[in-house]
């Protein structure tokens, strides 16, 4: 698994009203939002630590030079909590403050009035993702814009230009582990090789035509839930 290591980053803490307890739970997805307006990481670090009652927060800050932390991830920042989809957004209420981590990028107007991030914003942002990710078990799928979670257009230049929320994802794929891919139930992990038999012998699970079976444990999984889900049916038919 290729290293991630932990980029420099500023600490200045949040004032106590400015965070809360996660209750509990455990991280889960990490929201990318931008912070709407031209400043810098360490000048909101320095809001949030002045300023209480703010009602909102964010557990780091990025710009083109530096991360600055805000909440330690012990605790909930108050990120993504509102809706403005109706309930409809993919990840409304699957990501919550309490499960997650927020982070705000710096971001900057062109001569035409247009939002943009400084493409070393961006790297720092991916650098720091890349490290919570590995730290935290975060996997891709759970790496998300606050768009994602309530239809906020947020963060703004990767809701417009859906393209450049691509780019940061295939990014962040730099820092996976590589791909394994099995070829016969005993290479499996040996939590997957029973209900792996049961697929072959119901014909779900053929492989290659030389006999392989060429599946990635990803793949086990997303088969695994779907022969589940068509169980659970035909049970209560």
């Amino acid at each position: 698994m290729t290293e991630n290591p932990k980029p420099p980053v500023n600490v200045l803490i949040a004032q106590p009203t400015n965070r809360w307890s996660r209750s509990g739970q455990k991280i889960e997805y990490i929201v990318l939002h931008y912070v709407g307006a031209v400043s810098t990481a360490k000048a909101n670090a320095v809001y949030l630590n002045r300023d209480g009652n703010l009602g909102w927060s964010a557990h780091f800050f990025t710009d083109e030079t530096s991360i600055w932390q805000s909440v330690p991830l012990t605790e909930s920042a108050g990120h993504c909590g509102v809706d403005y989809s109706g309930g409809t957004a993919p990840f409304w209420g699957r990501c919550r403050n309490k499960n997650s981590i927020g982070i705000e990028m710096c971001c900057k107007r062109d001569a035409a009035g247009n939002w943009y991030l400084e493409p070393e914003t961006v790297e720092n942002t991916a650098r720091l993702v890349r490290w919570l990710m590995q730290e935290h078990g975060v996997d891709l799928d759970h790496v998300v814009r606050h768009y994602d979670v309530c239809h906020k257009t947020c963060p703004e230049p990767w809701v417009r230009n859906p393209a450049q929320w691509q780019a940061f994802r295939n990014k962040l794929r730099e820092g996976e582990k590589p791909m394994i891919r099995y070829n016969t139930v005993a290479e499996l992990p040996e939590q997957y090789r029973s209900e792996t038999e049961k697929l072959i012998r119901r014909g779900a699970l053929r492989g290659r035509a030389e006999g392989k079976l060429d599946v990635s444990e990803d793949m086990l999984r997303t088969m695994l839930v779907c022969q589940r889900m068509v169980d659970e049916r035909e049970g209560s038919a």
